[in-house]
């Protein structure tokens, strides 16, 4: 039988142990993470994969991966949302496809030809 407190003791000293070592961990990275910010490199993903491009390993050795740079920022309070693109739009003064390369009216049901 265990001793229920003093697991929940042991368990809180190692939680806290562990985000000590996170944290030291991330202010390695600082300024790293403000350089690339000074070249306009701000996304999860634009960091991630700048980080790996120029051989930058994690912390653990790892690869970057968007997620793992959002925690470090975390680590390092320099939380911002992840950046994305434009969603892209068709251009509204496009002009539609010419009746000929459309399918004709009927012959098309929910991604399937009507069997004659």
């Amino acid at each position: 039988m265990t001793n229920q407190p003093t697991a929940t003791l042991a368990q809180r000293l190692g939680a806290a142990a562990n985000s000590a070592f996170a944290q030291q961990d991330a202010e390695a990275f600082r300024d790293i993470i403000l350089n690339l910010e000074m070249e306009d490199i701000r996304s999860h993903r634009g960091i991630a994969t700048t980080l790996n491009a120029r051989g930058v390993t994690t912390p653990r050795g790892g690869l970057w991966h968007p997620t793992t740079v959002a925690r470090l920022l975390r680590h390092l309070d320099l939380k911002r949302s992840n950046e994305r693109l434009p969603v892209r739009r068709p251009d509204p003064f496009t002009p539609p496809l010419p009746p000929e390369t459309q399918a004709p009216a009927g012959t098309r049901r929910r991604g399937r030809a009507l069997r004659v």
